[in-house]
């Protein structure tokens, strides 16, 4: 199981072969690092990788990181039954509404801890059929419910309904750090030296609970690196 209809995986083998295609899931490597830091997996899934270099950008120890897209031959292939933590970034909307429930459901069967990016708008991309690329553009409690009927722990960390929403399947403060890492990228750069100190301080009971001060430092980092 898994990524499904044959043609629409046909659509973006032709659209990865074309252009620099699916590539976006850096933009979330704090808030992924943040869940790591959390769970300490032994082994991640990245499902619905694309072309993405998150998996240079992150900071995963010795945990083994599995790749998986059905339009990328490479990738074509979960090689692993089950793995203590999934990144799904900008994957569910390119899903038909009919076959989400089938590729949650899989997921589910992989791994109870999910991070999921959603965009809850229409796509810029447009598939060799004519079709956009999100097929199915829901807001973001919507998917939130969807996701809890097979993570009923599912917590909503962000939402912006114009763009997106941030879902991790499990509770933890990484939760609330998620949504101060996103408040701190939407201010002005003007002000991002001022909020960084409110974000540090908003988050110290957190990062005591999560990360210790090293791993503070990296988030930190990447934070101003990536602002």
């Amino acid at each position: 199981m898994g990524v499904i209809d044959k043609n629409l995986i046909g659509q973006y083998s032709e659209l990865h072969d074309s252009k620099k295609y699916g590539y976006t899931g850096h933009y979330f490597d704090t808030h992924i690092q943040a869940c790591i830091v959390d769970l300490k997996p032994n082994s991640l899934l990245e499902y619905g990788c694309g072309q993405s270099d998150l998996i240079k950008t992150l900071d995963y120890g010795d945990a083994v990181y599995h790749r998986y897209d059905p339009a990328i031959t490479e990738f074509s292939e979960i090689k692993t039954d089950r793995v203590d933590l999934i990144i799904n970034t900008d994957v569910l909307e390119h899903i038909p509404e009919e076959d989400i429930d089938d590729v949650l459901r899989h997921m589910k069967s992989l791994s109870s801890h999910v991070f999921f990016n959603i965009s809850t708008c229409l796509a810029k991309h447009i598939l060799p059929n004519g079709q956009n690329a999100h097929c199915t553009v829901w807001r973001s409690q919507k998917w939130l419910a969807k996701i809890q009927e097979f993570f009923p722990d599912a917590v909503l960390c962000f939402a912006d309904e114009e763009k997106k929403c941030l879902i991790i399947t499990w509770k933890s403060p990484a939760s609330q750090l998620i949504n101060q890492i996103e408040l701190y990228k939407s201010i002005a750069t003007v002000e991002r030296v001022h909020w960084l100190k409110k974000l540090e301080r908003s988050i110290r009971k957190l990062r005591n609970f999560l990360i210790g001060k090293e791993r503070f430092r990296l988030i930190k980092s990447r934070l101003i690196k990536n602002g």
